[in-house]
């Protein structure tokens, strides 16, 4: 076949060859890219047992009943114990976007002998990372999701106001500060006896970075965030996360203790992340990109809990 004058339809064998190689280094780069601060994959716990094909994800929470009681001779109105299930179900949604590479920029590749240019490839992928951070913290009401920041049921500690008067942790002395931090704790484990216990504490960057500098006294080496890590009797590590911030009743900073366990809680996410085989549209080439996004599950609401105003 001739080749026509000005073509823009015309690839010949090498350009032909060049760019699905050039597809595959980019998919790699991708991967490679550092995680922007979308901290949500990182916090809490990702889980992708279910398959790309799922359309819904169902979890069953099992449950007892039942108590022994003491007996007499020919004792006949035996009490009976039982377990029952409460079924759950989430359903997965498909995320996309993609990018484009023109046939000169792919002609230029092709005769200097550079590669295709990465930077829109790591903006796809970068896209899905902020999509499903907003997603996991804050869920979308319009498509069934429910965010971990105002999940429903979990425990509430009501910060108490200071000897200055207000709540926040700019008025209070470190004393104060300390009641709230040590409560995040102590109420889920009085509210669970003890069988819910939180690791992580999660607050807004400000709050973060004022017990990480307020000493405990004049002269004292010791932070309040310093102290607290070093006396909590479970929690061990702080968080912060931006998206707390006017997160909370009134528009009030938020923070949330919890443990990022898969026992716990998970974050179902079946296709990370994926793109495919380049659409040729003429003038240029469309490469797709797909997600599977499931949303949040928690299983053990009491295992959190949330308190605002700091």
């Amino acid at each position: 076949m001739t080749k026509k004058i000005n073509d823009p339809y015309y690839m010949d064998a090498n350009e032909s060859v060049f760019f699905p190689r050039e597809l595959e280094h980019i998919k790699s780069r991708v991967w490679e890219v550092p995680r922007k601060p979308n901290k949500a994959l990182d916090i809490l716990p990702v889980s992708q047992e279910a398959s790309p094909a799922d359309k819904t994800i169902t979890w069953r929470e099992w449950d007892q009943v039942g108590m022994a009681v003491f007996m007499q001779d020919y004792f006949t109105e035996v009490p009976m114990a039982d377990v029952f299930a409460v079924e759950n179900s989430i359903n997965i949604h498909s995320l996309s976007n993609g990018y484009q590479v023109s046939l000169q920029e792919l002609r230029e590749s092709v005769q200097e002998g550079k590669q295709i240019d990465t930077r829109r490839a790591v903006a796809v992928r970068d896209s899905f990372e902020l999509k499903m951070n907003k997603l996991a913290w804050n869920g979308d009401e319009d498509h069934g999701i429910q965010g971990f920041i105002d999940y429903p049921g979990t425990n509430e500690y009501v910060v108490p106001v200071g000897a200055n008067g207000p709540k926040t942790f700019a008025s209070k002395t470190p004393d104060e500060i300390l009641t709230d931090l040590f409560n995040m704790e102590t109420v889920i484990i009085e509210n669970t006896n003890e069988i819910e216990s939180p690791t992580t504490l999660l607050m807004p960057i400000a709050q973060e970075r004022l017990i990480a500098t307020k000493r405990m006294t004049d002269g004292d080496r010791n932070t309040v965030k310093k102290f607290f890590l070093e006396n909590s009797k479970t929690i061990k590590s702080i968080i912060t996360v931006p998206e707390l911030k006017g997160a909370g009743a009134g528009d009030t900073d938020r923070m949330i203790s919890f443990e990022p366990s898969l026992d716990k809680l998970s974050l179902e996410i079946p296709v990370m992340f994926e793109q495919f085989t380049e659409v040729n549209k003429g003038y240029f080439y469309w490469v797709p990109a797909h997600a599977r996004f499931g949303g949040l599950l928690v299983y053990r609401p009491l295992s959190i809990c949330i308190a605002d105003g700091i």
